[in-house]
């Protein structure tokens, strides 16, 4: 045996292999693969988590945002921004639309939008 490159073996033999070692390296082949594939999905999963959908939001849908996930209702961003009620609504729906958040019975997106804000900023 000897290896090569990252992570390789290469096993030298001199008589063949039989029919069960054959399957049986076909099958590990099969799984490795799949390994593989789960590893690199659950990568590209994490990479777009981490890149997040926010890079899509203004500056001033980021600071709404942020306020949504310390709790703040609509009224206190607008106090607290110094914006209208006309501006913040707005901004939130467009957070939502922008995270994917479309309005249901099952689920909450103001809680939503601020566990994807709490997940970007990691």
């Amino acid at each position: 045996m000897r290896p090569v490159g990252s992570g390789a073996l290469v096993v030298e033999r001199t008589d063949p292999l039989s029919r069960a070692e054959e399957r049986l390296l076909d099958d590990l082949a099969r799984q490795a693969e799949l390994v593989l594939d789960h590893l690199t999905l659950r990568r590209a999963i994490a990479d777009e988590r981490r890149a997040g959908h926010l890079d899509g939001l203004t500056d001033r849908e980021r600071d709404v945002l942020e306020l949504i996930a310390r709790g703040y209702s609509n009224a206190a961003i607008c106090a607290e921004l110094h914006l209208s009620v006309k501006t913040v609504e707005p901004a939130v729906g467009s957070i939502f639309a922008k995270l994917g958040l479309h309005a249901d019975s099952a689920s909450n997106r103001r809680v939503l939008a601020a566990l994807e804000y709490v997940r970007s900023a990691g």
